[in-house]
């Protein structure tokens, strides 16, 4: 496979996670400045479960080329940091403001500057 043909699904992956991460930050931002932001709810969490599912299916991927022995480390192993990595991320950013979301107080939260 050609180099940006082994890491364009991950530039596709990336792209939609850092969509799913705009949505969750204006919705987070909405509500903590007192403003109705429900209306982003359902495209957030589907493009969330979508783009995670589909970087769960390429490290699966990844791991049965590691199992049946045509693993490369560098495309292979390098394209599987980066999907942990970009799952991490995405978990921890999600899961701040989850919390952030869910406990905001409308309005109460506003920061001045």
């Amino acid at each position: 496979m050609l180099g940006y043909a082994s890491i364009w699904p991950l530039f596709g992956a990336a792209n939609q996670l850092l969509s799913a991460l705009v949505l969750t930050a204006l919705a987070v931002f909405l509500r903590v400045t007192g403003r109705k932001g429900y209306m982003l709810y359902v495209p957030m969490t589907f493009m969330f479960v979508v783009t995670m599912s589909a970087l769960i299916i390429s490290v699966y991927n990844i791991v049965m080329k590691l199992a049946g022995g045509s693993f490369v480390f560098m495309v292979d192993g390098l394209q599987l940091i980066i999907a942990l990595a970009l799952m991490t991320l995405a978990v921890l950013v999600v899961s701040h403001c989850w919390k952030e979301l869910v406990s905001a107080k409308s309005g109460k939260n506003v920061v001045t500057a």
